[in-house]
């Protein structure tokens, strides 16, 4: 599972509405035709168009939507139950799921929040439901929206607020589950962290090891030296051999624990400093499953 995973139950229908008004104001297309015409309109609109309309939105990610058919409104509940892993198990389905150490410095590139408090909720709302953004946003500056220690402004925030819910809190939240619920560490779930990076990666070096710069593992990047070779061996015949369907020796025994790849090539296995920090946003923004209980 690879860049980002099942964090928060994705916005509604009713809070994506006002996504789908918004771009159709920005085309110029009336909010008084029909759905029909509205429909018409928008696949009548070159994809060009349809791209730039984006730039004139604040809700401008369009992600999936919790409908009850392509997602179920259960999705979280669930990952919390143990239905999910128990499907997994019996279905002989494994994870190989991980992050970079840097995450943020890309993220905080994508669209980047206006530089307030207010900026910050904005954008996190274009891609979060807004319970879920309100709560981390309190968790983390309190009812004063003070900046937290460490950051250096509130558009260094966003990035480390964005991917702590793409990956870094929310990920451990979701790998509790399956353990709890019957997957085992190191052989069901496969577990990484990557602290390193070649300088054929194509990312500024002062970003560090953040998102995306892992792909020269996964896909054996054109440029990598004989020595980036030799360091990504075994990472790489860990990831034929899992996609093959092979046992792997992941050497990771709790779930709390992470194979690595640190920052001078070596590999071993990591013990998790996040582990409840992550936990703790996944029960502040899950805890409840959003008032549902698992039907299966």
């Amino acid at each position: 599972m690879w860049s980002n995973g099942p964090g928060v139950q994705p916005q509604g229908i009713v809070e994506r509405q006002k996504q789908f008004d918004e771009l159709l104001t920005v085309l110029g297309i009336p909010l008084s035709l029909s759905g029909e015409e509205k429909l018409k309109r928008l696949r009548e609109t070159p994809a060009k168009l349809l791209i730039d309309a984006q730039k004139d939105m604040s809700i401008t990610e369009f992600r999936a939507t919790t409908d009850d058919s392509f997602i179920s409104r259960e999705t979280i509940a669930h990952i919390n139950s143990g239905d999910f892993a128990r499907r997994m198990k019996r279905r002989g389905t494994k994870l190989m799921n991980g992050e970079c150490r840097d995450e943020h410095n890309l993220y905080r590139q994508w669209r980047t929040a206006h530089n307030s408090f207010d900026g910050v909720h904005t954008r996190l709302c274009a891609d979060y439901p807004e319970v879920a953004v309100s709560k981390l946003l309190e968790d983390y500056c309190g009812p004063s929206r003070t900046l937290p220690l460490g950051m250096k402004d509130w558009q260094d925030f966003f990035g480390h607020s964005y991917a702590n819910l793409q990956v870094h809190c929310l990920e451990r939240g979701f790998h509790r589950a399956l353990v709890d619920h019957g997957l085992q560490p190191g052989k069901d779930l496969l577990r990484y962290r990557i602290e390193w990076r070649t300088d054929s990666c194509g990312y500024p070096p002062e970003w560090g090891v953040t998102h995306a710069t892992d792909m020269a593992i996964w896909f054996w990047y054109p440029g990598l030296t004989n020595e980036d070779k030799r360091i990504l061996k075994p990472w790489n015949e860990a990831l034929a051999a899992f996609i093959r369907g092979d046992d792997i020796e992941w050497d990771t025994k709790g779930v709390k624990e992470a194979r690595r790849l640190t920052n001078d090539g070596k590999t071993d296995v990591w013990t998790d400093d996040r582990w409840e920090e992550g936990i703790h946003v996944w029960q502040l923004l899950n805890g409840e499953s959003a008032g549902l209980k698992s039907r299966l």
